[in-house]
């Protein structure tokens, strides 16, 4: 880009965001009248959620600081919302919080995928029937706080009358807004041509300026965005998060009693590029500006008695790819090797058959995918996604955590069975370089092994040695740790990248990692409007549940104590 053209180039983009931001007073003003006729006022009150994925405690204040994401700090500033740093338990990932803000109960949910030992079969999130299933196995021990709601692309639908682009419901698609939101039902497919309209425009212009600065990179040190990158941006921020915010608009408007929004803007960048990569750090800029409609709206509602919540899931730690620190090796190879034959003999008879997979516990489509796992675990190793067979063993590497099962058996395998079906492999695994510590259970409870050494948890009191144990926060990272250790679908051996000699190592070569117990991963945050009333002591998203269930049980009539007092945080948010 020319000096010349630069001022060309200035000009087009004001007026490029001046028609834009007209053409979305226009829509909304649309929206405002698709209203009519107005619900009835509620019993009780209602609330909106907005969850930013992967933004960490710290790197949110971070953001705040820089400017970054002017909409929610002037919510907190102007004391709207009040900001909370809450432990997101282990594993840190998306499935295992939301189940249990969503069911208040004991999740097993022992990474983004895993082995299910007990029924023989290998879970992955992004399989509808998978989420579905897990989902179905939370809500019958509790309720979901987003019962009458809707959920947008999330995990789970948290007991939603519908749900958007949601993991656990994308085989029971439903109309868009056509059971909950406005009465006037063209408004909704207004809404959906005006996301289409809005966003080819600003996707030609993007693609543009994309263009544009990979015929300029390499001058003065600037880097090309590579092109897969910049659909994934534009896809993940640009048409989900439009239809996402104004799909959440039109439900406001609608009064639908319970919304749970959830952009993953960050997160996906994280993953890629690092937790504070400036592009990173622009995601974030991009949820705040749906962040400040949504509020917009909130305000604009008084008589709905919205409360607006916006958090985090778990937080992202800067990793090693695994390639870098063992580039001739796999991480199925390094357990393997760790653990060598069986003592019993080699080819271990497994008990775990490969056999099809249950269709799970909801509805599907006709159309809906079936598959088989190969024939025989024994011949050579058998893949599937990220898992590995091979031999006894199911090795599932899920980011900087890797759950180990021994498949001889389907009940859990003690640390004392496994020295004595493979003695000294623990030990072996645990001084690996490309492995930080290791985590499995023994009779008399579950331990942990540091470059070679072995510490129980709770360890004793004092200096340790191992960095997992000696911090300020060593309660709370015991108390995850042993909640992680209790899941029924762990490995038998958990394997972490943390703490190794060359830092955070993940073993799905990414450059920001989640699940383990690090205070970048474990530290959420939480804001609230200030008069919400909350637990004491926060420990865990469990301990959130009942501060949104309290919303359905106020829902018969006006709920007794503090709560009767509370005030509409959002009935002065400032226009974004």
């Amino acid at each position: 880009m020319t000096r010349t053209s630069r001022p060309v180039v200035r000009a087009a983009r004001r007026a490029t965001r001046s028609l834009a931001r007209a053409a979305t007073r226009w829509m909304d003003a649309v929206v405002r009248w698709g209203r009519l006729p107005a619900p009835p006022p509620p019993a009780g009150r209602r609330f909106v959620i907005v969850q930013v994925c992967g933004c960490s405690h710290r790197v949110l204040e971070r953001a705040l600081a820089r400017g970054r994401m002017p909409a929610l700090r002037r919510l907190l500033r102007r004391g709207l919302l009040r900001l909370h740093r809450i432990p997101a338990g282990l594993p840190t990932s998306t499935p295992a919080f939301q189940a249990a803000l969503m069911y208040g109960v004991p999740v097993d949910i022992p990474g983004f995928e895993f082995l299910d030992k007990r029924a023989g079969l290998y879970r992955w999130f992004p399989r509808p029937w998978d989420a579905a299933a897990i989902e179905a196995a939370h809500a019958a021990r509790g309720r979901g706080i987003l019962r009458g709601g809707r959920a947008y692309g999330s995990v789970f639908a948290g007991g939603a009358e519908d749900a958007v682009l949601t993991f656990a419901r994308l085989l029971r698609p439903y109309p868009p807004w056509g059971r909950l939101g406005l009465r006037a039902r063209i408004v909704p497919f207004l809404a959906l041509a005006w996301v289409g309209v809005r966003m080819s425009g600003l996707g030609a212009w993007a693609l543009l300026r994309w263009a544009v600065g990979a015929l300029g990179a390499g001058r003065g040190g600037r880097e090309a965005v590579p092109l897969r990158e910049f659909l994934v941006r534009l896809l993940v921020s640009g048409w989900l998060r439009e239809l996402f915010t104004l799909g959440a608009t039109l439900d406001l408007y609608g009064g639908v009693p319970a919304l749970y929004v959830n952009f993953v803007d960050y997160d996906v960048q994280a993953h890629k590029l690092g937790p504070e990569h400036p592009r990173a750090m622009a995601a974030l800029r991009a949820v705040d500006r749906s962040i400040a409609r949504i509020a917009r709206t909130v305000r604009r509602l008084p008589d709905l008695g919205y409360d607006l919540f916006v958090l985090s899931d778990h937080g992202q730690i800067r990793s090693v790819p695994f390639h870098s620190v063992a580039p001739r090796e796999s991480v199925a190879g390094i357990v393997r090797a760790c653990f060598g034959a069986p003592s019993g003999g080699p080819g271990a008879a497994s008990e775990i058959a490969p056999t099809p997979e249950a269709p799970p516990p909801m509805p599907l489509s006709p159309f809906a995918p079936r598959w088989q796992r190969a024939a025989s675990y024994l011949e050579g190793s058998v893949h599937e996604r990220n898992a590995v067979w091979v031999d006894e063993l199911c090795v599932v590497p899920a980011g900087p955590n890797v759950n180990v099962y021994l498949t001889h058996t389907r009940e859990r395998v003690l640390a004392e069975e496994i020295e004595r079906r493979y003695p000294g492999a623990l030990e072996r695994l645990s001084r690996h370089p490309a492995i930080g510590f290791v985590l499995t259970r023994a009779a008399a409870g579950p331990v942990c092994y540091y470059r070679g050494e072995v510490l129980c948890i709770p360890p004793a009191p004092g200096p340790t040695g191992c960095p997992v144990f000696d911090r300020p926060d060593r309660d709370i990272v015991v108390r995850a740790l042993r909640e992680l250790l209790d899941m029924p679908s762990g490995g038998d051996v958990i394997l972490y990248g943390h703490h190794a000699p060359a830092g955070c190592v993940n073993f799905l070569d990414e450059r920001g990692s989640h699940a383990g117990p690090s205070e970048p991963e474990l530290y959420a945050f939480f804001a609230a409007p200030p008069r919400v009333p909350l637990p004491d002591d926060i420990a865990g998203p469990r301990d959130l549940h009942g501060v949104f269930e309290r919303y359905h049980r106020a829902a018969a009539g006006p709920p007794p104590g503090p709560w009767s007092g509370m005030a509409d945080a959002g009935e002065a948010v400032a226009d974004g």
